[in-house]
């Protein structure tokens, strides 16, 4: 089973709570600035450190929000849920992705294995959006 796929030097994996891929920039790749986790070079069973915490919405910046349909109040909370608004922090160790109980989505204070990449196409479509 393949959990992690590379891109450009970094990884990827598909995020079971949230739904789609995370990004994770690794010492020696590509990298954001500043943002660097470490891999253990398992594609079946990975361990990345330290904690990955990937957001949007107001949990990426408290001053958005989304545009508003003129027949919705614009102090509706939802915009302030998924998913308009996520947060996602997790430890992966061993090919298990260990959800803290900060995160926004169903699978919080859960642990999980990592899913498999089914698709090879699954990447695609996702490097702008990726955090």
């Amino acid at each position: 089973m393949k959990a992690v796929k590379t891109y450009k030097g970094d990884a990827a994996i598909i995020c079971p709570g949230c739904g789609y891929p995370h990004i994770i920039y690794l010492v020696g790749g590509s990298g954001a600035p500043n943002k660097t986790w470490s891999f253990n070079n398992n594609f079946d069973n990975p361990t990345f450190q330290p904690s990955l915490l990937c957001t949007s919405g107001i949990y990426a910046d408290p001053d958005w929000k989304p545009s508003i349909p003129e027949d919705e109040d614009e102090d509706n909370i939802k915009y302030k849920s998924p998913p308009y608004s996520t947060r996602c922090h997790s430890f992966i160790t061993n090919g298990n992705i260990q959800f803290l109980n900060d995160c926004t989505h169903e699978l919080k204070g859960q642990t999980v294995p990592l899913p498999e990449w089914t698709d090879p196409d699954q990447i695609k479509g996702y490097t702008i959006g990726w955090n």
